[in-house]
């Protein structure tokens, strides 16, 4: 844990339960995109999914059950009375039912639970519910799409309760103006597409299996990541090498070696390893899932057979190349690092008006 200033107030309070991955990239930004302010991070975290992001700031890291990081969650609320305290994931968000923050409250869903198909549809509707109740008291919610900004809209009835804004996921990386000349996006002698994530139900490694199947050449296929492992022998059954988990560096590598970037997942928020994508300057096709509906990147269709044939159609034909290619770096105007400064400045501007109950 890093060492605290204790003559100085935390503007700002990071509580997180899944700090990993791309909830940690996004975490990071939105610190390194809000200069002046003090940070601080409580986290319970997940080792593999550690992209070695952790920002310069006071982090207490939580071990051990979920109710010991909620117990710890509200000591620490209760303990530095931030000005501002920001909930990362549906989990941490539970914590909204707290009584007597008198902190400003900030909700960031990055994907709200009730999505995971895995989930019954008992647990679901649970945390339906409680997404709507807890919508009820004063906040904001700091969507990271399109479609969740309409989700969050259907939740908070209540007049005057809940506030949305719009906070875009940025890229970590300088961003390659203009991205790959066309005539670069297939060098390879044999085409690679390249996958990122946990292997998951998610991530839906069998959409892709099934998907591949589909395209009429041959194409090599790099999924970056692990996780589950009958899912993972799926993708390596499918003839996808699975590189296990990698640094963000490696990560990127990775992508910046490819000529199509492929995201298969059934569910979504805005996921960060899109934005790097787009920022290292590879094509993008995306599953069409109404989660990604308004982020700019091309879709390869809602069926297996549909993204094999888009996938296909990119290397084959050089006029839908570029309009894949156009669309990856077009999307690079709202996933900047000035529109995520300004998102911030007017979030953490607002939140001092809007004192929860």
């Amino acid at each position: 844990m890093k060492k605290s200033s204790p003559d100085r107030t935390v503007d700002v309070l990071h509580i997180s339960e899944a700090y990993g991955g791309g909830v940690q990239s996004a975490i990071d930004t939105y610190i390194r995109h809000s200069e002046g302010l003090r940070h601080q991070l409580l986290v319970r975290g997940r080792a593999e999914h550690d992209s070695g992001d952790e920002p310069d700031v006071e982090t207490v890291h939580v071990d051990g059950s979920m109710l010991n990081f909620y117990v710890q969650a509200a000591k620490r609320i209760r303990r530095e009375n931030p000005k501002v305290v920001h909930f990362h994931s549906s989990y941490a968000g539970l914590l909204r039912a707290l009584p007597k923050i008198r902190s400003t409250v900030v909700y960031s869903p990055h994907c709200f639970a009730f999505y995971r198909s895995e989930f019954p549809n008992l647990l679901r509707s649970i945390f339906v519910g409680a997404e709507y109740l807890l919508a009820q008291r004063r906040q904001t919610i700091a969507a990271v799409s399109p479609h969740e900004i309409a989700v969050a809209h259907r939740f908070s009835r209540r007049r005057g309760s809940t506030s949305v804004r719009y906070l875009p996921n940025i890229s970590s990386v300088i961003p390659r103006v203009g991205g790959k000349p066309v005539d670069e996006s297939c060098r390879n002698q044999i085409p690679t597409l390249v996958c990122v994530g946990r292997i998951s139900r998610q991530k839906d490694p069998q959409f892709l299996a099934q998907a591949l199947q589909n395209v009429g050449s041959p194409v090599r296929c790099i999924w970056v990541g692990d996780g589950e492992a009958q899912l993972r022998q799926v993708l390596e059954d499918a003839g996808v090498y699975v590189t296990g988990w990698v640094t963000s560096r490696e990560a990127h590598d990775h992508i910046s070696s490819a000529d199509l970037f492929v995201h298969s997942a059934e569910w979504e928020g805005a996921p960060m390893t899109l934005v790097d994508a787009a920022a290292l300057g590879v094509p993008i096709l995306v599953r069409g899932i109404p989660h990604l509906d308004g982020l700019g990147f091309a879709k390869g269709g809602t069926t297996p057979r549909e993204l094999g044939s888009s996938i296909q159609r990119f290397f084959s034909e050089p006029d839908y190349r570029t309009q894949v290619s156009g669309q990856a770096i077009e999307s690079l105007s709202v996933h900047s690092s000035g529109a995520q400064r300004r998102a911030l400045a007017a979030l953490y501007q607002e939140t001092k008006e809007i004192r929860s109950e």
